[in-house]
């Protein structure tokens, strides 16, 4: 089971919205002697990728967004949907956050990060504004994945120290 899940999505024939998909497949690269890291690319989310989602510890949602200006990068903290769940075609992150809590029992830390796309107009090949954010937007993932690694062990030995001082106050 991976501790950190790293799912790019988006439509490889309209223009930018391929852009989670080509952070994916360079995040691939990056991590593929990394046990601990699974990336994923895929055209669209669906409630199958629930299942995975529910595996790690993190998970990071790589997409083009729609709205600001063309280039700009955005990450935010995803909160799980606080509605039913139905079936739908149109899968957002929050959703499916929701669905691995009510299929699996746990919902997963999540963040999404988006870069502002400049056009989604049918063709294949990203835009040169948006080409050009590529190592940007990889750092910064990068940086997402290895800040919640290093909090996530800082609180492990929070823990083991807390514990040890009970063992010797007992």
């Amino acid at each position: 089971m991976p501790d950190v899940l790293i799912l790019g999505y988006g439509n490889t024939l309209r223009g930018d919205d391929a852009l989670g998909i080509h952070a994916a497949h360079a995040l691939h690269d990056f991590y593929c002697t990394d046990g601990n890291v699974r990336v994923l690319a895929t055209s669209q989310l669906t409630y199958d990728l629930a299942e995975d989602i529910s595996q790690a510890n993190l998970v990071l949602f790589i997409d083009a967004a729609v709205t600001g200006p063309p280039g700009e990068i955005r990450s935010e903290e995803i909160l799980s949907a606080d509605e039913n769940v139905r079936f739908t075609h149109h899968w957002t992150p929050p959703t499916l956050l929701m669905l691995c809590r009510q299929l699996y029992g746990r919902a997963p830390s999540a963040v999404s990060l988006t870069v502002a796309l400049a056009s989604s107009e049918v063709g294949v090949g990203l835009s040169p504004e948006i080409e050009h954010q590529i190592p940007e937007l990889l750092e910064r993932a990068k940086t997402i994945v290895s800040d919640w690694r290093l909090t996530r062990s800082e609180n492990k030995l929070r823990g083991s120290a807390v514990l040890a001082t009970e063992v010797v106050l007992h």
